[in-house]
């Protein structure tokens, strides 16, 4: 590190700052973590990068996704439905509170394409992923990430805490969308938490940390 320094509102209706150990929502940085837990359950040799989401879940909605492999689900070929949407817009944001919440509503949307048709961003196939590591694993996949990743790599401020009733610690977002265009809270647009596409919370510090653990092993 070279340079530490916070800036800005962590809460504006609270007037919290911005520290150096002020949880953001990271987004797609998730994506990175659901990476990890795919390959740690395929070195373990318990999964294979060409097993098929139907060998999984023989029973998921959309039939033409069943054939969607590991790889392809990891290299946004998969073709599952994106969770962004009209139908997720209008969706009380309370029904999703984990990654198996977000692999129920994905699997009710018709895909985008057949597997291995075309490469488009995925947040579906991720979600599907994480869902597989919860299958093959036998524990929800924020448990396992927690347990294999996060605290192997000692990232103590990582997870998904619920984004409707945030911490102190935890950094409000925000947004101009709206016929005002005032700043608003952006909570309305995106569930209470993240999945193993994205959403979840951490720190600077911890990505650090991370990339620490990655490099030495660990």
């Amino acid at each position: 590190p070279v340079h530490f320094k916070a800036y800005g509102m962590a809460n504006r209706e609270k007037k919290i700052a911005n520290d150096i150990r002020t949880r953001f929502n990271i987004g797609s940085i998730n994506k990175e973590f659901t990476q990890t837990a795919i390959r740690q359950l395929i070195r373990e040799g318990k999964l294979s990068a060409d097993d098929t989401l139907g060998k999984f879940f023989p029973d998921y909605p959309q039939a033409a996704s069943r054939g969607a492999t590991v790889q392809q689900l990891l290299t946004h070929r998969g073709g599952l439905s994106d969770f962004f949407g009209p139908q997720f817009s209008a969706a009380p944001k309370d029904r999703f509170a984990s990654n198996a919440d977000y692999f129920n509503f994905v699997g009710s949307l018709p895909p985008n394409f057949s597997p291995g048709e075309r490469n488009q961003y995925c947040n579906g196939c991720y979600i599907a992923l994480g869902a597989i590591v919860e299958k093959v694993s036998g524990m929800p996949y924020e448990q396992y990430v927690a347990e294999h990743i996060f605290a192997r790599a000692e990232m103590t401020s990582t997870g998904y805490p619920r984004s409707d009733r945030p911490a102190d610690d935890i950094a409000i977002g925000y947004t101009r969308r709206g016929a005002t265009g005032d700043l608003t809270r952006n909570t309305s647009m995106h569930g209470v938490t993240g999945s193993a596409a994205g959403g979840g919370y951490s720190t600077a510090l911890d990505l650090l940390t991370y990339v620490k653990a990655v490099r030495s092993g660990r």
